[in-house]
């Protein structure tokens, strides 16, 4: 029992680690998910839209919004839909402090990215930032540890080129008032260079577009190259872009 003392892991053997997506013990030394929730990780299937990667139907090749105005990137890319064991999975990263995930759905989305033809004109990964309150309360921004660990898949750089305004919560906000999210919301950090650079960037859960589209919008009125997107879980009303 000493060895255990010393090695810090009473805990563990009173409580076993739980699986933060079903409550059901990991067992041994795994950590992140067990092995039945990572089997329900499934990807969208069938055809995305090349602007936004929202799925589209086998006669189409743009969503109808990206018909309608043009896409919030040049391409994007979207992994899978926020239900199931993928949307568990997110709320344990974003709000249950189980940053021990972010390695785990990072895999999913750069072996996603890594099948891209557009993949290799990137050159700087970043992240859409996260409230100030949400990262002072977690420690972390859910969205960056993805970038970061998707950065490092690809061997890419990762900069935190961006920086959030405001105090109010984008989970407080109705649909109409995200929708009306003004560009202030969202500024460079004063060491960002992005001029002529191809970025990707990253977020962790689409709803209404507007957050990523007035990010997109702040680095092409920097002068920023090409501008690539990629989500992992789409949730959206029907007939709404992400």
């Amino acid at each position: 029992m000493g060895a255990v003392f010393r090695s810090g892991r009473l805990l563990e053997v009173i409580f076993p680690a739980l699986c933060p997506a079903c409550d059901g013990e990991l067992g041994g030394a795994r950590v992140g998910l067990c092995e039945g929730c990572v089997g329900q990780l499934l990807p969208l299937a069938g055809p995305g839209c090349p602007s936004c990667g929202r799925p589209v139907s086998g006669m189409e090749e743009f969503c109808l919004d990206c018909l309608e105005s043009p896409g919030p990137g040049d391409r994007g890319l979207v992994w899978g839909e926020y239900q199931g064991v993928l949307r568990r999975a997110l709320l344990a990263l974003k709000h249950g402090g189980h940053d021990e995930l972010a390695p785990l759905l990072a895999d999913l989305l750069s072996a996603a990215l890594s099948t891209c033809s557009w993949i290799s004109k990137v050159d700087i990964v970043t992240a859409v930032p996260s409230h100030p309150i949400h990262r002072i309360r977690r420690g972390y921004s859910a969205a960056e540890l993805l970038a970061q660990e998707v950065a490092k898949r690809l061997n890419m750089k990762y900069s935190p080129i961006l920086r959030r305004r405001g105090l109010r919560r984008q989970a407080l906000r109705s649909r109409s008032e995200r929708l009306s999210l003004g560009s202030k919301d969202f500024v460079l950090r004063r060491e960002a260079r992005v001029k002529g650079f191809n970025i990707l960037l990253i977020d962790d859960v689409l709803t209404t577009g507007a957050t990523m589209r007035r990010v997109v919008g702040l680095l092409r009125r920097a002068d920023s190259g090409k501008i690539f997107t990629a989500v992992l879980a789409w949730s959206a009303p029907s007939g709404s872009w992400g």
